[in-house]
């Protein structure tokens, strides 16, 4: 394979930066007239591709990064429900379960605060609490589901890993009624 020019080079750590193929070849050296048409061709030359796939399993084992850990963390932002969170109680009161917000601050959790109105009594000087404010806001749900899907090639256009198509199987179930009772059947494979 053909060794990476000074430029090329420079381009693939631009690249990695925010994978933006016209502002990487800007950064690198590249006429801005022409940035897009290079960006683009460059990602499509061998020795380039090569180099980005290697860039990206360098940075992979640096962050610890794997996989499994990616597809967890979607897991983790599509199952969190509010109950994960705060704890309801008869009485009406609403606690949070704070162990569980800073654990999951960033990925299931994606906003968390909290206020409180304190009134002094004017006869004891003692001051308490009269209303708590708890705003918590989940991660968006869809855009991990829908992430998870496109990266496991579950909706239709998108391909798996390994190159294939993977498409739902179509099934539907067939009622009939006659004379000896309702038949069912399963058409599908």
């Amino acid at each position: 394979m053909k060794p990476l020019t000074a430029r090329q080079q420079r381009f693939v750590e631009e690249y990695m930066i925010n994978l933006n193929a016209s502002a990487a070849a800007i950064r690198a050296g590249y006429s801005p007239k022409t940035a897009r048409f290079i960006g683009h061709e460059n990602l499509t030359k061998p020795n380039i591709q090569a180099a980005v796939t290697e860039a990206r399993i360098r940075l992979a084992k640096r962050s610890e990064v794997t996989l499994d850990w990616v597809v967890a963390q979607y897991m983790k932002i599509a199952s969190a429900t509010i109950f994960d969170y705060l704890d309801f109680h008869p009485d009406g009161s609403v606690t949070p379960k704070m162990a569980n917000i800073l654990r999951d601050l960033g990925t299931g959790v994606a906003e968390y605060s909290e206020d409180e109105v304190r009134i002094e009594s004017a006869k004891s000087g003692q001051i308490r609490v009269v209303k708590r404010h708890i705003k918590l806001r989940l991660a968006n749900k869809l855009t991990a589901l829908q992430a998870l899907g496109k990266h496991l090639g579950m909706f239709e256009g998108n391909s798996a890993s390994n190159g294939s198509r993977l498409r739902s199987p179509r099934r539907s179930v067939v009622i009939e009624n006659g004379p000896e009772g309702d038949h069912i059947s399963n058409d599908g494979p």
